[in-house]
């Protein structure tokens, strides 16, 4: 068998498994799942979105769990110590597409 899109039955099956997603990631999960079925062919389509429906829920419950204090603590508010007491130290370089600095 050749490598073709995916069938329908698939894409039906990824439909399901995205189904109980939280609406947020469910368009992304969707496209990421469904183009992965692309180049498959039809058994391992089937397989593979069969795969997918199994583990939906342990992926919603990861997605569910992750807590907003874990994303905010990656990022930061103000302004560091230097830039807000006007201290900066200034890095110059060559641009590599103008050799100028």
């Amino acid at each position: 068998m050749t490598p073709t899109r995916p069938t329908r039955t698939a894409g039906r099956l990824v439909g399901l498994a995205v189904a109980v997603l939280p609406a947020p990631q469910r368009a992304r999960y969707a496209r990421e799942l469904y183009a992965e079925l692309y180049g498959m062919t039809s058994l391992q389509q089937l397989r593979h979105a069969g795969g997918l429906l199994l583990h939906a829920f342990a992926l919603r419950s990861a997605l569910v769990a992750t807590t907003h204090s874990e994303e905010t603590a990656l990022t930061t508010t103000t302004k560091p110590l230097r830039c807000r007491l006007g201290i900066h130290r200034w890095d110059e370089r060559e641009n590599p597409e103008t050799h100028e600095r």
